[in-house]
């Protein structure tokens, strides 16, 4: 039985399809001659890949880092040296509920992806701050909470703190991080608000201190895609000391 007789299938795969299952990854099928698919759901980062494996795969373009808008025709980016990154809508809080994607292979060997149709509403998703101190998994010990009277305003209470983290929408669906200078990511800095950056990297600590009693504010602008972090805190824990007796 020769596979390599079957023609090529491409699907769009992401949170979306059961985490990043190629298994449930939405087949784009040929309807009147165009490369056709579906999504229930479309939100967070996706991919397109080749019969249902990873060994190629388009995303990001690498040129221009853009997200996907709608009816805009979107020049993917190749697997080439490293895999992609992974492409995200232009607004990552974005969903479109019943989604329509075309894609078409181009002679030169571009893979154009156009969102053709879909309804816009604002992904509603749980704040997360994985990292060193807290653990990097999106479960109950890293979630936000609402704070009361306050809009957009979410809040994190920390008995200690140290060490990278991220800001992460949903269950790793869109991931806030570091900006950088150069190729240098900014540390945070106790008390001082910090600027997170779409796809950005792990946010470095600007020194090894742990601090405690920590409450970590994040106000975010969905709108216009600003998230900022405020990692507060009065007392610093006393590093690599013994104390005699117990202090307050």
């Amino acid at each position: 039985y020769d596979r390599t007789a079957l023609p090529d299938t491409y699907q769009i795969i992401g949170g979306f399809t059961n985490n990043w299952s190629t298994a449930d990854a939405i087949p784009f099928e040929n309807v009147d001659g165009v490369l056709t698919a579906m999504v229930p759901n479309l939100n967070g980062s996706f991919k397109i890949i080749k019969n249902r494996a990873w060994d190629e795969q388009w995303a990001t373009n690498w040129e221009t880092n853009a997200g996907l808008e709608m009816n805009v025709p979107y020049t993917l980016g190749a697997k080439v040296d490293k895999d992609p990154a992974n492409l995200m809508l232009a607004n990552p809080f974005a969903t479109y509920d019943n989604a329509v994607l075309t894609l078409a292979p181009q002679k030169n060997g571009d893979m154009v992806l156009t969102l053709v149709s879909g309804t816009f509403k604002v992904m509603e998703a749980n704040w997360y701050l994985p990292g060193t101190k807290l653990g990097w998994e999106c479960k109950e010990a890293q979630q936000f909470t609402p704070v009361e009277g306050k809009t957009n305003t979410y809040e994190l209470l920390a008995p200690e703190f140290n060490g990278e983290f991220k800001v992460v929408y949903g269950n790793w669906a869109i991931e806030f991080g570091a900006t950088t200078d150069g190729e240098t990511a900014n540390p945070w800095k106790i008390n001082e608000e910090y600027s997170c950056q779409v796809k950005g990297g792990n946010i470095p600590a600007a020194t090894e201190t742990t601090y405690t009693d920590c409450t970590i504010t994040l106000v975010v602008d969905y709108e216009n895609v600003v998230v900022k972090a405020l990692i507060e805190s009065e007392v610093t824990a006393l590093e690599h000391t013994t104390l005699s007796e117990p202090a307050t």
